[in-house]
């Protein structure tokens, strides 16, 4: 059996085992070596694609999204603060389908889906609802 340990459990050798049993998985796992802020940005291209390459009709997605940015956060706010999690597990769907309009791979969309899942598995889900939050005003700052 890995990583048995036996009571009184000391804290130190808890940790090192930790450790050690998860240190193989974190090699080679880009989710997990990358840092954050590089791994998952808005990809212009890819969202391009979504237009089918029309810069015009992109920049008109973009404008609208930025228009109902202060309204999202709004009521992202107010549904994290609540702990409704039905509530916000429909908001976090809707957010995750708009923002994977703009990119399949940015933060919002990520952060939207992880929100989603922790509330309809009545996990902790403020931690998320602020990542979502910073992903959303980072796509408001491109």
């Amino acid at each position: 059996m890995d990583g048995y340990l036996m009571k009184p459990i000391d804290s130190q050798k808890l940790f090192e085992t930790i450790h050690n049993l998860t240190e193989p998985a974190r090699k080679g796992d880009p989710l997990i070596e990358a840092p954050p802020a590089t791994l998952l940005r808005f990809d212009r291209e890819d969202a391009l694609r979504f237009t089918g390459g029309d810069v015009a009709l992109l920049d008109k997605v973009l404008d609208a999204h930025l228009a109902q940015t202060p309204s999202i956060l709004r009521e992202l706010d107010q549904l994290a603060a609540g702990q409704v999690p039905e509530a916000l597990e429909r908001f976090a769907h809707r957010i995750k389908r708009q923002a994977s309009v703009l990119s399949s791979a940015n933060a919002a969309s990520t952060a939207a889906k992880e929100l989603e899942a922790a509330a309809r598995e009545g996990k902790e889900t403020r931690a998320v609802a602020a990542q979502l939050r910073t992903a959303l005003e980072e796509l408001r700052r491109r």
